[in-house]
């Protein structure tokens, strides 16, 4: 069994670009953070907001890291990082997206 909080690359993995990989890069992550911010109007609850925020800075670190090991150690990752969005929960956000990846190199 394998430790899922190791990221690494299989030598026969390869680039999915299709289904919801077509929009965004990691849909996990992507539900994710709708479900952070979804959790505490769904339970109307204000005590949820600050638990729930304490997963982001996970996240985002978690997110980093899987993206600096996919650029560097998959084949044509690069390339395909280029052409589709990181994260596409609000399309208002996506515009400070460029930040994030300069953050990553």
């Amino acid at each position: 069994m394998r430790n899922s909080s190791t990221i690494r690359v299989e030598s026969e993995q390869r680039v999915v670009s299709d289904g919801p990989y077509r929009f965004v890069r990691h849909p996990m992550y992507t539900g994710m953070a709708i479900a952070v911010l979804a959790i505490p109007l769904a339970l109307a609850s204000y005590v949820a907001v600050p638990l729930l925020a304490l997963l982001v800075p996970l996240l985002v670190y978690r997110l980093v890291h899987e993206e600096r090991t996919l650029r560097r150690d998959l084949c044509g990752y690069s390339e395909y990082s280029n052409d589709v969005r990181l994260l596409n929960v609000i399309p208002k956000l996506a515009q400070f997206e460029p930040c994030f990846i300069i953050y990553l190199r």
